[in-house]
């Protein structure tokens, strides 16, 4: 879509930078007016879109890996789904959970469940053999997602701009809710008698009080290095289900 200018606003802090600059360098001569040009509509919108979707939240303590996210997904300013399923099981030991845009996300988890499927056990490798693939236009080079995978040994962070994180934390978040959920987690961390799955429901449970797209329709994984057994925990408002799903 194009824009037919034909004079500036009489202010201009509601439109880029980039359009500000466009008006500066065609004012003519003394006069306050500008010669007609067509001029793209993206100069008029924000260069940084905010993707308003979820929480997901990974703790490591006590030899076990717990990783939950919420339920919501929001189109625009419209909560459109309460019970999306955004943590998922690759292998038995590795865990991943994202947010950001629905069909981007699905894209990127579709990329790393092929490239485990040819390197089963090397999680790093996986990790950064998926963000080279955004750089050598393998698949869209931007996507507009963040996704947490997590082994026993490796926690990493990959971002759809192709950056592959490995995180020395024991606590990592993302989504709208990250800065509640991790900032919780980090403070209950120190709790003495919390395990990862305390921390992490608790966590999560203080971000879905303060951010408006995080509900509280939780799915929570568990990799438990002890028992070697993934659990898995959904719980929907009154209804939970526990159960053991594998060994390994």
């Amino acid at each position: 879509f194009f824009l037919m200018i034909r004079r500036p606003p009489r202010s201009t802090h509601c439109i880029s930078s980039a359009a500000s600059d466009v008006y500066k360098r065609q004012l003519t001569g003394k006069s306050n007016k500008i010669m007609l040009k067509w001029l793209p509509l993206r100069f008029f919108t924000s260069s940084h879109t905010q993707f308003e979707g979820t929480t997901i939240l990974c703790v490591k303590k006590q030899k076990q890996i717990a990783m939950i996210g919420d339920g919501q997904v929001t189109f625009g300013g419209i909560k459109f789904k309460s019970n999306a399923v955004k943590v998922h099981k690759i292998q038995p030991n590795i865990l991943c959970g994202f947010s950001g845009g629905t069909a981007d996300c699905l894209t990127f988890l579709s990329h790393l469940t092929k490239e485990f499927e040819k390197f089963p056990t090397e999680t790093l490798r996986v990790c950064v053999n998926l963000t080279k693939k955004l750089r050598t236009n393998k698949f869209p080079r931007h996507l507009a997602c963040d996704m947490i995978v997590a082994d026993p040994n490796t926690t990493m962070l990959i971002s759809g701009q192709g950056d592959a994180i490995e995180i020395d934390d024991s606590v990592l978040a993302i989504g709208t809710g990250r800065a509640y959920a991790q900032a919780a987690a980090k403070a209950l961390w120190e709790v003495e008698g919390m395990g990862a799955e305390e921390v992490a429901k608790k966590a999560i449970e203080i971000a879905a009080e303060m951010c408006v797209y995080t509900n509280k329709n939780f799915q929570l994984e568990i990799i438990d290095f002890c028992k070697q057994c993934i659990c898995s925990y959904v719980n929907f408002n009154t209804s939970c289900i526990y159960g053991v799903l594998g060994f390994w």
